[in-house]
């Protein structure tokens, strides 16, 4: 397990399948068209990130923290968000299909175009 405090930094393009940073703090980042599919980020601390276009299939998010950040044109089909705090996180165009949302707060998350995990689109924009 690496826990790292990771701030300031834009990753685009880049490749972190199975990245580990469980229990780390990511803080001003920008990822955007990059690959995390399986990363396992469980208590990862989210402070104003933005994740843009970006692939996040079957990630564990569980028990993580997402504070002024967006998710936005993320497929995070099959990810685990148990226990995670999404409240006021910017979803527009995001896939929820199959993600787990067991006691997650999405309180004022933004649905825009989100593909939920029922496979509906919701189309609240």
């Amino acid at each position: 397990m690496i826990s790292e405090n990771i701030e300031s930094v834009k990753f685009q393009d880049s490749n972190m399948e199975l990245i580990n940073l469980e229990l780390s703090t990511l803080k001003n980042i920008l990822i955007s068209d990059s690959n995390l599919r399986g990363a396992n980020l469980k208590s990862v601390s989210f402070l104003d990130v933005s994740i843009l276009n970006s692939d996040m299939e079957g990630a564990l998010l569980t028990n993580s923290k997402f504070q002024n950040s967006s998710l936005v044109e993320v497929n995070l089909k099959g990810a685990n968000l148990e226990n995670a705090d999404l409240s006021g996180v910017d979803l527009t165009n995001s896939n929820l299909e199959e993600t787990n949302l067991i006691n997650t707060n999405l309180s004022g998350a933004k649905f825009c175009n989100t593909k939920m995990p029922s496979g509906l689109k919701n189309n609240d924009c």
